[in-house]
């Protein structure tokens, strides 16, 4: 009766190209193999597939037919010299050797095992080569066709597309001023109209939109309506057309002895006029008025 077994080492290395491409689906697996306690000389037939911990789930084999981690169909003749043999596993150049390995195979299983079967004939029989022979972390190179990070300055703007970046990718303040080199955006690059004051938050552009409050107006100083305000820009006297109606608002509660003392912009762009309606005295009421961002 025949002994077979793998002396020495079994080294499982992935191919890899340049970090450009993805990696091939492919294993260099290599061996040595004694018959009867002699290096063996010829032509060996192996039967190869990469199954789970327990050795009950088949993940990858040779010509695809192993299930549950059973012997595959097909054998792939594999010359060795002086016990010495080499193959890519996932090499579909080979014959029978029908599928490249999934990358899932290691990006979906913690554990992962080379199982072997070997026969000197290509009909047989052939020996399971115990026991499975667990593949390390090289294996796992293959997970790198999904980078899991990038370094900083890993991704240049040379690499991206134009449009692979939209607004819809960027969550709000991911990209600050300190974040842009001098003239990284220049008006050439952005189209007519696809900034509006509403996608701007107060003081990005410098031009700060202050409210102002007016002097009375209506029915003189002893019968006042609630002060109009203007939206000007820090630019003295720059009224901002698109608030009210050439940069003013008026408002009033139609009743006598209206006073406007203070205004405020808030975060949404809204103003908030505070004042006084009525008479002075315990006829007066305290009123707050808020505006849209048009003015109405």
């Amino acid at each position: 009766m025949k002994t077979i077994r793998i002396i020495h080492l079994m080294l499982l290395a992935l191919l890899a190209p340049a970090l450009a491409v993805n990696p091939p689906g492919i294993l260099n697996h290599q061996g040595r193999i004694a018959v009867n306690g002699l290096n063996y000389d010829g032509t060996g037939h192996f039967k190869f597939a990469l199954v789970d911990g327990a050795g009950t789930t088949t993940y990858w084999s040779n010509d695809a037919t192993s299930t549950g981690g059973a012997q595959p169909a097909s054998a792939v003749a594999v010359p060795i010299a002086k016990g010495h043999y080499a193959v890519l596993l996932g090499d579909t150049t080979v014959p029978n050797m029908s599928s490249a390995i999934p990358s899932a195979v290691f990006t979906d299983h913690q554990t992962v095992a080379l199982r072997l079967w070997f026969a000197t004939a290509g009909e047989g029989p052939f020996e399971l080569l115990s026991p499975d022979r667990r593949i390390a972390a090289t294996g796992y190179a293959l997970a790198a066709q999904q980078a899991e990070a990038v370094a900083p300055g890993g991704v240049t703007s040379t690499m991206l597309a134009d449009g692979a970046v939209t607004a819809a990718k960027l969550a709000n303040g991911a990209v600050t001023g300190a974040a842009l080199a001098p003239d990284a955006i220049t008006s050439g690059a952005i189209a007519d109209g696809s900034v509006t004051a509403a996608d701007l938050a107060l003081g990005a552009t410098g031009l700060v939109r202050k409210p102002v409050m007016l002097a009375e107006v209506g029915g003189g100083e002893d019968d006042p309506d609630l002060a109009p305000m203007s939206l000007q820009f820090d630019s003295p006297g720059s009224l901002d057309p698109s608030f009210g109606t050439g940069g003013m608002a008026t408002a009033s509660d139609g009743s006598s002895g209206c006073h406007g003392f203070s205004v405020a912009v808030q975060p949404d762009g809204k103003v908030l006029l505070a004042g006084m309606s009525g008479t002075s005295g315990i006829d007066s009421d305290f009123v707050i008025l808020r505006f849209n961002v048009d003015g109405t």
